[in-house]
């Protein structure tokens, strides 16, 4: 099978989940390294972004490739990875999800101990309390 093989298949089982991708073709004025696939996927915590490099068993990315999706990556926007078939996409999907559903719960943590507010810290020293992370009790 060719990488376009790979590409399709992936690209079918986001469509047969209802959601959307495309194939991001390179050209003299496309930015090199781009991932191959653009698109999103529906679960369980809302619609997840994607960008995702496919190759063959062989195949191997460039280290532009590597960069842009690790920047993609920690820019925490997009499900961002190197897939060969729709199982390693599939897991991939899987683990972002775990991710977005413990911060969610540590999100819930935040909120139930007054610090959900990203101004937490401000309001503490408006009102005359100690500031819990710079105190020196």
């Amino acid at each position: 099978m060719t990488e376009t093989d790979y590409q399709q298949r992936i690209q079918d089982y986001v469509k047969s989940r209802g959601g959307d991708s495309y194939k991001v073709h390179g050209s003299s004025v496309q930015r090199a390294g781009e991932p191959d696939l653009d698109g999103w996927i529906p679960s369980d915590v809302g619609a997840i972004p994607f960008k995702i490099e496919v190759k063959t068993p062989i195949g191997a990315p460039t280290l532009l490739q590597v960069v842009r999706l690790r920047r993609y990556h920690q820019s925490g926007a997009y499900l961002a990875g190197i897939c060969v078939t729709v199982s390693d996409f599939q897991q991939l999907v899987d683990a972002h999800r775990l991710s977005i559903i413990e911060l969610r719960d540590m999100w819930g943590v935040m909120q139930e101990l007054g610090m959900a507010d990203p101004f937490y810290i401000y309001h503490k020293q408006q009102i005359g309390e100690p500031d819990p992370v710079y105190r020196k009790d």
